[in-house]
C-alpha cells in the first residue's frame, strides 16, 4: 500500500510523488491546457511560482474565485512545501508524464488513511474487500456500471485511468 502512494511522474531528472497530478486532468486537461469548466486560468500557460501560489491560496481559502471550495477540497490533505513542488508550470512542466499507478492519496479522505471507513457512512469499506472486488468496483465506476448515490463523485475520480491501471491498484485482500 505505502508504495501506492509513492507514485513516480517522471519528467527529465524530476520526480514528484507526493501531489497526485493526475487527478487534475480531468478538468484541466491532460496537459493541463485547459480552462478548467471554462473558469480556471491555463494552468500550461502559468509560472511554477503562480502555480504555487494559487494551490497554496486554495489550500488556505486566499486565493480563487467561483471554483475555490472546489480546489481547496483537492488540495488540503498536502503540506505547503507539497503544493509548492508540484513541478507545473514554467519550463519544469513537461508534456509527457510518465504514471507509474494510481495515487492513493486523494481516497484518504473519505475512506481513511487505512481504507477501513465506509466512505461518507455509506460505501463498502474497502479493506474488507478482495482485490477483484476492489478492481471491478473502480472500473465499474469508470464506466457507470457500478453504485448508488457515491456513482457520480466516484466517477470523476476513476475516469482519467485506464482500465489496467485500475485493475492493479494493489487494494484489497
Amino acid at each position: 500500500m505505502t508504495k501506492l502512494l509513492l507514485t513516480s511522474i517522471i519528467f527529465s531528472s524530476v520526480a514528484f510523488a507526493a501531489v497526485n497530478l493526475t487527478s487534475c486532468k480531468g478538468c484541466h486537461g491532460v496537459n493541463f491546457e485547459k480552462a478548467a469548466l471554462g473558469k480556471s486560468k491555463i494552468v500550461k500557460n502559468m509560472t511554477k511560482d503562480e502555480v504555487s501560489h494559487a494551490l497554496i491560496g486554495y489550500k488556505h481559502g486566499t486565493y480563487g474565485g467561483s471554483m475555490k471550495q472546489m480546489m481547496t477540497n483537492h488540495v488540503k490533505m498536502y503540506t505547503d512545501k507539497e503544493l509548492s513542488q508540484s513541478g507545473i508550470g514554467g519550463s519544469v512542466y513537461h508534456k509527457k508524464i510518465v504514471v507509474s499507478s494510481i495515487n492513493l492519496t486523494s481516497c484518504k479522505g473519505c475512506h481513511g488513511a487505512n481504507f477501513e471507513k465506509a466512505a461518507l457512512g455509506q460505501s463498502k469499506v474497502v479493506a474488507n474487500m478482495t482485490k477483484d472486488e476492489v478492481s471491478q468496483a473502480l472500473i465499474g465506476y469508470k464506466n457507470d456500471t457500478y453504485g448508488r448515490s457515491m456513482k457520480h463523485m466516484m466517477t470523476n475520480h476513476v475516469k482519467m485511468y485506464t482500465d489496467k491501471e485500475l485493475s492493479s491498484t494493489g487494494i484489497g485482500q
